[in-house]
C-alpha cells in the first residue's frame, strides 16, 4: 500500500506527469528542450508580429488605391462640370440669351423661331440633356431636351423651395443640383437623372437679375465609359439629401449603409451636387 508522501509526491494531471519526466531527464536533455523551447517561442512572436504587420501594409496599400481611385472619379466630374459651366456662361451672355429673357419679363411675344436656333446647338454637345430658360417669375420660356423629357415646370411658388427662388433671393450666382429619374420637380416627365447647374442670368446692360438658366447633364455619363481605367468602376456617388446618384459597385445597398456613408463623409469636401455633403465614396 502506497503510505502518504508518495501519494504527494507523485504527479497530477497531464501537466504534472510532464514535469515529472522533465525532472527525471538529465542535465543535457533539459537545456537542449529549454533551448528548443525558447527558440520556438522566438518564432510564435516574430510570426504574430509579422502577420500584424501584413495586414497592416495591405490595408495601407488598399486605402491608398481607394484614395487615388476617389481622385480620379473627382477630376472626371470637376472636368464635366467645368464643361457644363463654360456652355451655362455662353447661355447667360449670348445677345440672343438676353434678348430671348428680356422679352418675356417685358411681356413681349418670344420668338420660338429664334429660341430653337439658339438651342439647337445643345443637341450636339457632350452628356448635355437639356437647357431651360426661365424669367423673373420663374416660367419656362424656352427649352431643349435630347432625352424626350418634356413639360419643364415653373420654378416659382412650389412648396419644397427650388434653386431658382434662393437664387434670386441671394448674391449668389449658381447652384448645382442632383435631380433623379422620374422627379417631379424639374419636368413633367423627366427620363433620366441629371446634375442640373443652375445660373442666374444678369442684363449686360445693368447688370440686374432678369432671369435664370438650367443646364443639365446625364450623370450616367459622368465618369466616362472606360471604367476600368484607376478602378472608376467600383464607384459610388450620392446626392447632398443621400440619394444614388451612381451606382457602379455591383451591389444593391441597403438605405442604412447609404446613410452612413453619407454621415461619414460630412465633414470632408467634395464635387458640387454631390455627396459628402455630396461625395464620391469607392467600396
Amino acid at each position: 500500500m502506497s503510505t502518504k508522501s508518495e501519494k504527494q509526491s507523485a504527479p497530477r494531471g497531464p501537466f504534472g506527469r510532464l514535469a515529472g519526466k522533465f525532472l527525471d531527464l538529465n542535465l543535457a536533455a533539459k537545456i537542449s528542450l529549454m533551448f528548443s523551447g525558447i527558440i520556438l517561442i522566438v518564432l510564435v512572436f516574430t510570426a504574430l508580429v509579422l502577420s500584424k504587420s501584413s495586414v497592416n501594409f495591405v490595408r495601407a496599400e488598399q486605402d491608398a488605391r481607394c484614395i487615388q481611385a476617389l481622385s480620379y472619379v473627382r477630376i472626371l466630374i470637376e472636368k464635366d462640370q467645368r464643361y457644363i459651366d463654360g456652355l451655362t456662361e455662353y447661355y447667360t451672355t449670348s445677345a440672343e440669351a438676353q434678348k430671348l429673357v428680356n422679352d418675356s419679363n417685358a411681356g413681349l411675344p418670344v420668338s420660338q423661331a429664334g429660341a430653337q436656333d439658339l438651342l439647337m446647338s445643345a443637341r450636339f454637345k457632350l452628356y448635355l440633356l437639356s437647357v431651360v430658360f426661365y424669367n423673373l417669375e420663374g416660367k419656362p420660356i424656352a427649352y431643349v431636351s435630347i432625352d424626350n423629357s418634356r413639360g419643364p415646370l415653373p420654378q416659382a411658388g412650389t412648396e419644397e423651395e427650388r434653386p431658382f427662388e434662393r437664387l434670386m433671393a441671394s448674391s449668389r450666382s449658381e447652384e448645382w443640383e442632383y435631380i433623379p429619374q422620374y422627379s417631379d420637380s424639374f419636368m413633367e416627365l423627366d427620363h433620366s437623372p441629371k446634375l442640373a447647374l443652375w445660373k442666374k442670368m444678369d442684363d449686360l446692360d445693368t447688370l440686374r437679375p432678369i432671369g435664370v438658366v438650367a443646364v443639365t447633364l446625364d450623370v450616367r455619363k459622368l465618369l466616362g465609359s472606360n471604367m476600368d481605367a484607376h478602378s472608376a468602376s467600383n464607384t459610388l456617388l450620392l446626392s447632398y439629401d443621400g440619394e444614388v446618384a451612381l451606382n457602379r459597385t455591383g451591389y444593391e445597398l441597403p438605405g442604412e449603409l447609404v446613410a452612413g456613408i453619407c454621415a461619414g463623409a460630412s465633414e470632408i469636401s467634395a464635387p458640387a451636387g454631390m455627396a459628402s455633403a455630396g461625395s464620391a465614396a469607392n467600396a
